[in-house]
């Protein structure tokens, strides 16, 4: 990831006259979407296995090529116990994005978008990769 995240997104928290609390250092990206709508789909993702974050930069995306910064989204976890398994999580969603295949097809004969994660026709869970 791009190292000036903390020039970009610098979140503080006044503490006290003149002074601030840098909390860039806690705010570790953990992937960058290629635009705000592949952020959001991956929030829900993320959260439905439990794994909440947050998405920054996505306010940036319509000022891409007007402004001089990397202008992507991207997802940070709101507690950072959870990277194991959300970069798991994300791994399984890169290796579907870019399988080539268009869909998959549930134990039930109905076909799924690769998007989906559960089958539409009966809502079943779709096979691990």
């Amino acid at each position: 990831m791009d190292s000036s995240l903390g020039t970009v997104f610098k979140a503080v928290n006044e503490v006290g006259p003149g002074r601030c609390r840098d909390y860039t250092a806690q705010m570790q990206p953990i992937y960058q979407a290629a635009d705000p709508l592949e952020a959001e789909i991956l929030r829900g993702y993320l959260h439905t296995h439990g794994i909440e974050i947050d998405v920054l930069g996505a306010g940036l995306w319509a000022a891409r090529g007007e402004l001089q910064v990397d202008a992507y989204p991207r997802l940070i976890l709101r507690d950072e116990r959870d990277r194991p398994r959300a970069t798991e999580l994300l791994k399984v969603y890169e290796r579907r994005r870019h399988s080539g295949a268009a869909e998959w097809r549930c134990s039930c004969g109905e076909a799924s978008p690769t998007t989906f994660e559960t089958c539409w026709a009966c809502a079943a869970e779709r096979p691990a990769a």
